[in-house]
């Protein structure tokens, strides 16, 4: 494993009701034990990494995964997440 780095996700539980999660147009959290070919912006400010764009930002290797929530996408999104899958995998 290489080194680690700080990024922030479109996806965060709420302060007060532990059982609501927000999340920036359907996105969905990576998870700790999946891999992931990422497309990052970096924030100097903060020091953090981005994804960049909801879709476009986070592949998840293999195709057991979604990227988004069920419905969050239209057609053209549909057809890019194909595109990314068939390219990495």
């Amino acid at each position: 494993m290489g080194d680690m780095i700080r990024i922030v996700e479109s996806e965060w539980g709420d302060p007060v009701d532990e059982k609501i999660v927000h999340h920036g147009e359907g996105y969905l959290k990576m998870k700790p034990d999946k891999e992931y070919f990422l497309y990052l912006g970096y924030d100097e400010v903060n020091d953090t990494y981005y994804t960049l764009g909801l879709i476009l930002g986070k592949n998840p290797r293999g195709t057991s995964e979604d990227m988004v929530r069920e419905g969050a996408l239209n057609e053209e999104g549909e057809g890019i997440v194909k595109e990314l899958r068939a390219r990495h995998d």
